[in-house]
């Protein structure tokens, strides 16, 4: 019997922010709701998700910039938000009263129309959340994290060589930083911090950098930050960055580098304040950053290395007025000169004590985030496009992300470019309820299907195009390992097996991977699922409206990803009677005459994924295992295994069966342990044709391997 619709269908638009309206009543369903999810093949990316819905327009509601209806007397009930980007969303009950949201994104138009010249209709075009993050445009991470946090002034000190002056850059009309002092030339265009984040400045212990004038900076009640980056190899002593009071003339402020004796850093200063100093040695020719912030309410100073709060200081700066006046390279007016040698960037000024959670993110934009996992590196990103963690669920990922170059790059692209980076599949999309997903290389791991359909009593088979052919075969992989200054190595991985059959067919990928063992990893997958040809279906469908079985709550759980089984399949039409897929993405069309959905769809288990120890799905191989006696029909279920002499042969432990091992095509289940602990060993009452294989007479001699008998690690 046919399932039929599902209950409870809902168009919503969140007019108001934070409320929804329901406009089911005016959506034409007849015209269906079609929805593009996801995408082709785990190799790829994930495209936005698109809906399409048609509203009935007769009475106005949905005609932009009315304030009346058509009969020229009711208040618009929408007016004036009948405008691109309100959030849209569309969901279903289940069977079991939960609520399914299948889309949730936002308008991009909804322009009236006449359908037929005549009719008035409203058709709707939305996308996901994914075409936001398209248009956010990254900056090098330096900027990027300085900026995010409004500084009052800022000076990258990023001007070219030849440059006399550093422009202040936050947008707030700060004086510029100019050559000041006498001595070695200063030079402009020099080696900077950061990764991407431009050039810096060299100072030879002679000239410096300062405000033309004094310049308030804030009163003498009010907070603040200073940083700076700065890298040295001298054995003397110099001041990075200093500030000073000179209106009260009596508070002054170092950041100092104690090259002529330990190399630690400290801050010291004028004006009943205690000296602080770092805790080891920055004289390593190495970037470090430093930081000074003050509190108004408890008078105290503290001061950062390399992003880690080194100590506090007592302050005298509420009695005597706050800084007016920058130095780079030159200690303050109140202070014995000490020039600086060495180069310096990305000065900033901020009229705020910054946390030390933020202190910490900036130093880790200079070391270009390396360290990060990919999930990290992904929460990241979508910080910088606006989002919160209430916005996303994202797995922690496995690999180990290096330098990369974000700068001009689109906050989606540095989002994907993340999940090819943790490979195995991985992928980032925006999931039905509007959260921004991402699912790294173990979401593949082996385990129940998701959703399965009947192929006799739920498959659509006006869709139904398997495939055994050479049309996805890749037996070499080469993978760049770049960085944000580009490839920094090459690994490749080969199927010499696959290559003799079938050629060389190669293919290339690049990863910003910290380690060439992850560049590894992602050639090794991208060839061990490609490498050899297996019956596939690369798309499946079904209607779920004329489906047998009731499949609304399993597809309101399905992710990209996510393991769906079709179960049943008849003996003419495919090797075995199941077979597992990942769901890569699908076209989901709700209309008044069905509810159809068609997957596109990877092999899950070409080969299996492994969980290394676990009965089912990762035990390690077998060696020099053979059939001691034929299984002269497909019934028999006394299996007896031979071991070649000096191999371990199987184990006597009954708390590791059942065990999968596999004879030919056929996947034969061990129930129980074998009666002995010697070669040849015997199992009793085995099961036989598992995993949808069938079974089959086996000959005396032929090798046994465990199942999977080949497998990918994730």
């Amino acid at each position: 019997m046919a399932t039929g619709l599902p209950s409870g269908q809902l168009v919503e638009i969140e007019f108001t922010a934070g409320v929804w309206t329901d406009v089911s009543a005016d959506v034409e369903f007849a015209a269906g709701l079609p929805i593009r999810v996801g995408r082709t093949s785990p190799q790829s990316q994930s495209q936005v998700a698109t809906f399409t819905c048609q509203l009935a327009n007769q009475l106005g509601k949905y005609t932009p910039g009315r304030q009346v209806l058509t009969d020229g007397t009711t208040v618009h009930p929408y007016w004036p938000n009948v405008v691109p980007r309100k959030r849209i969303r569309y969901s279903y009950l289940d069977g079991g009263a939960v609520r399914r949201y299948r889309f949730t994104g936002y308008i991009k138009s909804w322009p009236p129309a006449l359908e037929n010249g005549v009719r008035p209709v409203t058709v709707i075009s939305a996308m996901d959340r994914m075409d936001q993050l398209s248009r956010v445009t990254l900056q090098s991470p330096i900027r990027q994290e300085t900026t995010q946090d409004d500084p009052q002034w800022w000076w990258p000190l990023t001007e070219a060589a030849g440059s006399t002056s550093a422009m202040e850059q936050s947008g707030n009309g700060g004086p510029p930083l100019g050559l000041t002092g006498s001595g070695t030339a200063l030079i402009f265009g020099d080696n900077g911090p950061g990764f991407g984040d431009g050039t810096g400045v060299k100072l030879a212990a002679g000239q410096y950098l300062a405000a033309a004038s004094p310049r308030t900076f804030f009163t003498g009640a009010s907070a603040w930050t200073f940083e700076v980056w700065a890298q040295t190899t001298s054995a003397t002593n110099g001041v990075v960055l200093s500030f000073s009071d000179t209106a009260a003339g009596n508070f002054g402020g170092n950041i100092v580098i104690n090259g002529a004796t330990d190399g630690t850093p400290s801050y010291s200063g004028s004006g009943a304040v205690t000296g602080v100093s770092g805790p080891v040695t920055v004289v390593d020719g190495g970037w470090h950053h430093y930081a000074v912030t003050y509190n108004p309410s408890g008078t105290l100073i503290t001061f950062y290395v390399d992003g880690v709060a080194v100590g506090t200081s007592s302050s005298g700066i509420a009695a005597s007025g706050g800084p007016n006046l920058l130095r780079v390279g030159e200690a303050s007016l109140q202070s014995v000169s000490t020039k600086f040698t060495g180069n310096v960037g990305q000065v900033a000024v901020d009229n705020t004590v910054l946390s030390a959670t933020r202190v910490a993110a900036h130093f880790a934009a200079g070391r270009g985030y390396v360290g990060d996992t990919t999930g990290t590196r992904i929460a990241r990103f979508l910080g910088y496009a606006g989002l919160t963690s209430s916005d996303w669920t994202l797995d922690a990922g496995v690999a180990v992300v290096n330098t990369y170059p974000q700068s001009g790059k689109s906050a989606l692209q540095a989002c994907q470019d993340m999940a090819t980076t943790e490979g195995g599949g991985a992928a980032l999309f925006v999931d039905g309820t509007g959260t921004v997903r991402f699912v790294d290389r173990r979401f593949r791991k082996p385990g129940a299907a998701v959703m399965t359909i009947d192929a006799v009593q739920d498959l659509d088979g006006s869709v139904y195009n398997p495939a055994f052919d050479d049309s996805t075969l890749i037996n070499a992989e080469s993978v760049d390992r770049a960085a944000e200054s580009g490839t920094l190595s090459t690994q490749t991985y080969s199927d010499p097996t696959s290559q003799g059959t079938y050629g060389v067919l190669a293919d290339q990928a690049t990863t910003y991977t910290s380690t060439d063992q992850d560049a590894v990893a992602l050639a090794q997958f991208n060839v061990r699922s490609q490498s050899t040809p297996a019956f596939r279906l690369p798309q499946v469908a079904v209607n779920l409206m004329a489906a047998e079985n009731n499949l609304y709550a399993q597809l309101g759980v399905v992710l990209i990803g996510s393991r769906i089984r079709v179960a049943n399949l008849p003996a003419k039409a495919a090797p075995t009677t199941q077979l597992d897929l990942h769901a890569e993405g699908w076209s989901e069309t709700p209309s008044t005459d069905g509810y159809r959905v068609v997957f596109d769809a990877s092999p899950a288990d070409n080969p299996p994924k492994m969980i290394l120890d676990d009965a089912a799905y990762g035990r390690l191989q077998c060696d020099g295992q053979t059939l001691n006696a034929a299984l002269t029909t497909a019934a028999a279920t006394t299996v007896v295994i031979a071991t070649t002499a000096g191999k371990p042969t199987f184990t006597t432990v009954s708390a590791r069966y059942p065990l999968n091992i596999k004879i030919g095509e056929e996947v034969i289940r061990l129930n129980t342990a074998p009666g002995g602990s010697t070669s040849p060993q015997t199992f009793t009452g085995v099961s036989r044709g598992q995993q949808g294989t069938t079974a089959a007479p086996q000959a005396s001699g032929a090798t046994v391997n465990l199942w999977p008998a080949a497998a990918l690690a994730l």
